[in-house]
């Protein structure tokens, strides 16, 4: 049987994880004692930690790829890669300049396809492993 304060603590708790299931990562959540309810807690402490650095991760990932994006844009060297079908899967703003277009212009085309392609003086830089 639980006492008024022990289950004031489990109505706290139970809210706690009705916020973080929410979204709010801020949420506070007590994990003294040594019963069942507050076992759980701790292990949705570790969860909600867990989740609070998955977050900062993609963060910093996402401003990583921000920078990497805008250099790879701004490089004055022409850019682009391609699969093994020779299909474009990015190029800078200054590859598709040199071929009188823009990037969106060329994404997705197969550099072999026609004769008179833009691509006709990339066909030799093709780099194998």
């Amino acid at each position: 049987m639980y006492s008024l304060a022990g289950l004031v603590s489990y109505y706290s708790q139970i809210k706690a994880v009705e916020r973080l299931a929410d979204g709010d990562l801020e949420t506070p959540i007590i994990t003294e004692g040594h019963n069942e309810i507050s076992r759980m807690a701790g292990t949705i402490e570790t969860f909600r930690q867990e989740l609070q650095d998955k977050a900062a991760t993609q963060q910093a990932m996402a401003q990583l790829s921000a920078e990497l994006q805008l250099i790879f844009n701004n490089v004055p060297v022409a850019i682009w890669y391609k699969d093994a079908h020779n299909k474009i899967l990015r190029l800078n703003e200054t590859a598709a300049a040199s071929m009188g277009g823009k990037a969106a212009d060329f994404i997705d085309q197969n550099t072999q396809s026609r004769q008179q392609s833009p691509f006709a003086h990339m066909r030799g830089n093709n780099l194998h492993r």
